[in-house]
């Protein structure tokens, strides 16, 4: 697969959308009260371990594709590390600040 191909693949735009959807899933998340309503708490319960596996894998996966397809600053691999590292980045310093 040629570099040029590789930014516009399939599985580059779904890294990308799913670390977009990490990124909001963990900033709602944070920010709102997940239980105040029933629905919005189950929804969280469902949705929480594949999210927390989406954020602890997503940005390795992104960062070795976009280091495999050749370091590139338009791929979208790169953004979709942004993202991810974004997402992560928050979920730490949150668990720094609530245990401090």
């Amino acid at each position: 697969m040629s570099k040029i191909n590789a930014n516009n693949s399939i599985k580059s735009k779904t890294t990308l959308w799913l670390s977009l959807a990490c990124l909001i899933y963990f900033l709602l998340v944070l920010n709102l009260n997940v239980y105040r309503y029933i629905l919005t708490g189950a929804l969280y319960e469902f949705l929480s371990i594949p999210f927390i596996v989406l954020l602890i894998l997503l940005p390795f996966f992104s960062l070795y594709h976009w280091i495999r397809n050749g370091i590139t600053i338009r791929s979208l691999y790169l953004l979709s590390f942004l993202f991810s590292a974004t997402a992560y980045a928050l979920v730490i310093f949150r668990m720094i600040s609530v245990k401090g």
